[in-house]
C-alpha cells in the first residue's frame, strides 16, 4: 500500500474507485454516505476522537464539499459497549457536560457509551435521526469481532471500509 495516509482518524472523497479504511478494536467505525453529492468518508472514533467529537468534523468536511445536512446518511458500526467499557475521571472530564446521559458511575469507574456520544455529536451536527444507524454489536462479547480491551493479546483488528464505484 503506497498511497496510505497515515495522523489521521477520518477521510472523506467525493472520488469514485477509492477505497477508503480504518482499523478497529473497540474503537467505534463511523461510516457517511451522501447519496445526493456522492459523497462518502470514513472515521475511527476512539475516546479521544468521540470526546473531540470526530463525528461533528466529519459531517462538517462532508458539507464543505457540498454534502446536505439531511441527506448524509451514517452508520455506527459494532464497537465495545457501554457495559464492558470501563473509564475512569479522566475521560469523563474529557465530555461535555450536556452529555452526561452517555455514562454511568460504577464503582470506581464509569462506564462509557461511546455509540451514543457519536450518535448526540451526530444529532447535534443535523443529522436526522432516520439517517443514524446504530449496530448493538458489542466487540468485547462477540466472538466473531476482535477487541483491544478483552482479547488476549496480542490481538487483531478488524477492517472498515467503504468504497464507490463509477456510475
Amino acid at each position: 500500500m503506497t498511497d496510505t495516509v497515515r495522523g489521521c482518524d477520518g477521510l472523506v472523497t467525493r472520488q469514485k474507485n477509492l477505497l477508503l479504511t480504518a482499523l478497529f478494536a473497540d474503537c467505534v467505525p463511523l461510516f457517511f454516505y451522501e447519496p445526493e453529492q456522492e459523497l462518502i468518508g470514513i472515521s475511527h472514533a476512539g475516546w479521544r476522537g468521540t470526546t473531540g467529537n470526530i463525528a461533528g468534523h466529519t459531517v462538517e468536511k462532508l458539507v464543505e464539499l457540498g454534502a446536505r445536512r439531511d441527506q448524509i446518511e451514517v452508520v455506527i458500526a459494532p464497537s465495545i459497549c457501554s457495559q464492558c467499557y470501563q473509564v475512569d475521571q479522566n475521560v469523563i472530564d474529557h465530555i461535555p457536560t450536556d452529555c452526561s446521559i452517555v455514562y454511568e458511575k460504577d464503582g470506581n469507574g464509569y462506564h462509557l457509551d461511546l455509540k451514543k456520544l457519536n450518535q448526540l455529536f451526530l444529532r447535534q451536527s443535523g443529522i436526522v435521526d432516520e439517517n443514524i444507524m446504530v449496530t448493538d454489536d458489542c466487540t468485547a462479547e462477540s466472538e466473531l469481532l476482535y477487541s483491544h480491551r478483552h482479547d488476549p493479546k496480542p490481538t487483531g483488528r478488524m477492517l472498515g471500509f467503504i468504497y464507490m464505484t463509477k456510475s
